[in-house]
């Protein structure tokens, strides 16, 4: 890892990967839960930005990805960020309660996602394991 007061390559894909890993176990979940782990907030928006955000890591070289994995999170994000505007900001609903957030989640187009999410979530486990020794190797020491 570098000093503490900078953050190299290597950490910031490490950093890219968990935060995508959890917005992944996200994604896994069902509507309802979705909603009240991304606090009722515009959980639509803040889920689809939450894993598109990361979409640098299907090229990362810091981390062992197979090609298969790779295509797989590039397909993922691209096919979020096509997702329609009806399973983001549904018309008339207020996206900062359950109920509009639920309008949202609970669009058709989001189901595969939850699907796709899991498996790949179950695929990445090793490197998630090893990602996670990495990023906290200095608290057990």
């Amino acid at each position: 890892m570098s000093s503490q007061n900078e953050i190299g390559p290597e950490e910031l894909d490490r950093l890219s990967f968990y935060w995508f890993a959890e917005a992944m176990r996200i994604l896994a979940l069902e509507a309802e839960d979705q909603c009240n782990e991304m606090g009722n907030y515009n959980t639509p928006f803040e889920l689809q930005y939450d894993v598109t955000a990361h979409t640098s890591l299907a090229v990362s070289t810091y981390i062992d990805f197979s090609t298969d994995q790779r295509a797989e999170i590039s397909r993922i994000c691209d096919a979020l960020r096509k997702l329609p505007d009806e399973a983001i900001t549904p018309k008339g609903a207020k996206m900062t309660t359950h109920a509009g957030c639920m309008a949202g989640m609970g669009h058709a187009a989001w189901r595969p996602f939850r699907k796709d999410a899991a498996r790949l979530l179950a695929s990445l486990d090793p490197l998630l394991n090893e990602n996670q020794e990495y990023l906290f190797q200095d608290i057990k020491k």
